[in-house]
């Protein structure tokens, strides 16, 4: 469902998601990528450095709302300008603009 992927180079989270992420699978990926981020903001602070998160959606074909809560907790977290979402079929792209997130789409 979810891979970590920590670059303490750049302070940088990439977590590659697949599958459908339907209501109840987000809820147990909700507190893993917690834990990822406090990690991902302990080691950006003892570099004094700005972390940033990817979130790959190549292999997703579909998003419940509760993965916008999971969105939202990473945006602040880090801020919105650190968090980006890659590799968006059409209906995920639908959703985050939809929901005034389109700003976090990248290619």
């Amino acid at each position: 469902m979810v891979t970590f992927e920590h670059d303490d180079q750049t302070s940088t989270l990439t977590c590659r998601f697949s599958g459908e992420l339907h209501t109840n699978v987000c809820m147990q990926l909700d507190p893993q990528l917690a834990a990822h981020i406090s990690s991902l903001m302990e080691t950006a602070q003892k570099s004094n450095a700005s972390p940033s998160i990817i979130m790959d959606m190549r292999d997703v074909p579909f998003a419940s709302s509760f993965f916008v809560r999971i969105v939202l907790s990473a945006v602040q977290r880090v801020g919105r300008d650190r968090v980006s979402l890659v590799h968006c079929n059409e209906f995920l792209q639908g959703l985050l603009k939809t929901v005034g997130l389109a700003e976090l789409l990248r290619a």
